[in-house]
């Protein structure tokens, strides 16, 4: 398949607009050959800023 530039970029916003749809809703969405994608909640943690060695809050939260 030859796909141009601009409906390869075309694809991959759909393939993701699907994915943030799909766990927004909070189901898995799978995509064969590929995973299987799920939405996790976990707490905050204390990470170390390896420049200033100082201590930050890390959040694995991401908007959709």
């Amino acid at each position: 398949m030859d796909f141009s530039k601009r409906q390869a970029e075309e694809i991959v916003n759909v393939l993701f607009d699907i994915l943030k749809k799909g766990i927004k809703s909070g189901e898995d969405v799978t995509i064969a050959g590929v995973g299987t994608f799920t939405l996790v909640e976990r707490k905050e943690r204390k990470g170390k800023n390896p420049l200033y060695l100082l201590l930050v809050p890390l959040f694995f939260g991401f908007p959709l």
